[in-house]
C-alpha cells in the first residue's frame, strides 16, 4: 500500500473517531469535532431569530433532521435578525486548547433576500465577528460553508479583550446575518433560512498540506505518462 493510500485511511479514520467521541460522550467544553446533526428531534439549545424549529426532509432525504430559522423584518427588537446562537457547554470553552480553527455548518436560504452571514463568538464582554461575510443567495440550495476564527479573520466589534485571550474563554457562539461591514448587532431581515451538521473543525497542519500536496504532484505525474 503506498504512503498516500495510508494516509488518506488514516485522516479518515482519525477524522471518524472524533465524530464519534464528540457524538458519543458529553462534553463539558469545546471539543474538536463537536458537531451537531439535529437527528434527535430537538434544536440542541440553539436559541434566536423569530423563531427556531427541527425540521425533516433535509438535504439526506425524508429522514434528514434540520433547523429552521425564521426572522421577520417588521419586528422590532432582536426578533427582526436572522440568526441563532448556543452557549451549552459543548459550544464553549478554550477553542485554542481543543484545537478548533473554525466552525463549518450547511445553509439552505429559503428566502427571497440574499443572507450575509457571519460567525460572533462572545468572551467576557468582547465580541469577535467574521470580518467577511459569506452570501448565500436567495433561493440557494444547501451548501457548506466554513467561516475560521484565526486573528486575522476576525474583527472586534465590542469590548477590549485581546483575541488570544478571547478565544480561550468564549462564553457563545453565534451565527447570523450581518451584512455591510462587521457590527455587534446584525441588521434588521425578513428571511428564513436552514442550518444543519454545525462542526467545530481543525485546519491542516503544514506538514499534512505537504503530503497531500505531493500525494496530488504523483498523481498528476502518472496520468500524464
Amino acid at each position: 500500500m503506498s504512503v498516500c493510500a495510508m494516509f488518506s485511511r488514516v485522516t479518515l479514520r482519525v477524522a471518524m473517531a472524533s465524530i464519534g467521541l464528540a457524538a458519543g460522550t458529553p462534553a463539558l467544553a469545546i471539543d474538536l469535532g463537536t458537531l451537531d446533526t439535529f437527528q434527535d428531534q430537538s434544536v440542541l439549545n440553539w436559541i434566536g431569530g423569530t423563531s427556531i424549529s427541527n425540521k425533516p426532509g433535509g438535504q439526506g432525504g425524508s429522514g434528514d433532521r434540520w433547523l429552521q430559522v425564521d426572522s421577520n423584518g417588521n419586528t422590532a427588537g432582536a426578533g427582526s435578525r436572522l440568526g441563532m446562537h448556543n452557549s451549552d457547554a459543548r459550544w464553549i470553552g478554550d477553542y485554542a486548547a481543543a484545537g478548533v480553527t473554525g466552525v463549518q455548518f450547511d445553509v439552505t436560504n429559503l428566502g427571497a433576500t440574499n443572507l450575509e452571514l457571519r460567525l460572533v463568538l462572545f468572551a467576557s464582554g468582547t465580541r469577535w465577528t467574521s470580518s467577511q461575510a459569506v452570501v448565500v443567495p436567495a433561493g440557494a440550495p444547501w451548501r457548506t460553508v466554513t467561516l475560521p476564527i484565526s486573528q486575522s479573520d476576525l474583527t472586534r466589534v465590542l469590548g477590549s479583550n485581546a483575541w488570544a485571550d478571547s478565544i480561550t474563554n468564549v462564553s457563545q457562539l453565534m451565527i447570523r446575518h450581518d451584512p455591510g461591514s462587521p457590527s455587534s448587532g446584525g441588521a434588521a431581515v425578513d428571511a428564513t433560512a436552514g442550518f444543519d451538521n454545525i462542526r467545530a473543525v481543525p485546519a491542516p497542519s503544514a506538514a499534512v498540506l505537504l503530503l497531500l500536496g505531493s500525494c496530488a504532484l504523483g498523481r498528476r505525474s502518472r496520468s500524464g505518462r
